[in-house]
């Protein structure tokens, strides 16, 4: 074999050899550093609404509207939180020998939203609704209100924590700012009582084992909110803590559960609602 026909039979061979040459991926020994965000938005969050109904346990017309507050409630997917403030004057007047559901910080929440011209009444988030005269309305304009306020984006993200120590009711919220708020920025957090048995007046009749749910029994906070900051950025986070050192003997603590809301002041309207078991 001459030397031309050699290096003929050498070319494949070396060919072969070099295209099998695997080539590894590209590594970069530098690393990436990278600042932790907030990753939080409004649109992970969903709104929820606050329903404050006025009852009392002689108005014949309000376990209609109680009902109707808990399916409203039940219909949004647990995204209304009812709380039900004994304070309508003579009709919340306790009958002998029964607890008495009525508050003082209960009769103050009423007068500042505007005093109910009947009963049973609601205050939907707090807001004016327009052609309403206080933010206390009527049982059949519940439903559209919620509606209407339902479908509006979050402003704040309320994570609530409740515990029982040692016959101390310890509370826990942190506040996620989603937009900016340019207004004073309160809190209000709530004791209410669930599936409590006790008489009512039910379409003229004395009920005596009806069962009261969402009971308003105490604030933690004064009757119009804490006042927690003037003006917040998207982002910002606010945190508080509270203490009850003082349970009712007439309460039971296995039904307790808190509410803590976020608004303005008076009737400016609330920014976002939870409920968590005690």
């Amino acid at each position: 074999m001459n030397k031309l026909q050699y290096i003929f039979l050498l070319l494949p061979m070396l060919f072969l050899i070099f295209a099998c040459e695997e080539v590894g991926p590209a590594i970069n020994l530098e690393t990436e550093v990278t600042t932790p965000q907030d990753t939080t938005t409004n649109n992970e969050v969903q709104r929820t609404v606050l329903l404050e109904e006025f009852t009392g346990v002689r108005c014949a017309n309000c376990p209609a509207g109680a009902e109707l507050a808990q399916q409203l409630a039940n219909e949004s997917g647990g995204r209304v939180v009812i709380i039900s403030i004994h304070s309508s004057g003579a009709f919340a007047i306790p009958y002998s020998g029964e607890v008495d559901f009525r508050t003082p910080q209960g009769d103050k929440i009423e007068n500042l939203l505007g005093k109910a011209s009947g009963y049973p009444s609601a205050a939907i988030n707090r807001n004016l609704f327009d052609g309403e005269q206080t933010p206390i309305v009527t049982s059949t304009s519940w439903s559209k209100y919620i509606t209407n306020q339902l479908e509006e984006a979050p402003t704040v993200d309320i994570e609530l924590t409740a515990t029982l120590n040692n016959g101390i009711i310890e509370v826990s919220c942190a506040l996620n700012i989603l937009e900016d708020i340019a207004e004073d920025v309160k809190l209000s957090v709530v004791v209410v009582e669930d599936e409590i048995v006790s008489p009512q007046n039910v379409n003229s009749v004395k009920v005596d084992d009806y069962v009261h749910q969402h009971v308003f029994r105490t604030m933690l906070t004064p009757f119009d909110g804490e006042l927690l900051t003037t003006g917040v950025l998207a982002g910002d986070q606010l945190n508080k803590s509270y203490q009850l050192t003082e349970i009712s003997t007439t309460w039971n603590t296995n039904k307790l559960s808190l509410v803590a809301f976020v608004h303005g002041n008076g009737s400016s309207g609330v920014y976002q609602v939870v409920k968590a078991k005690l």
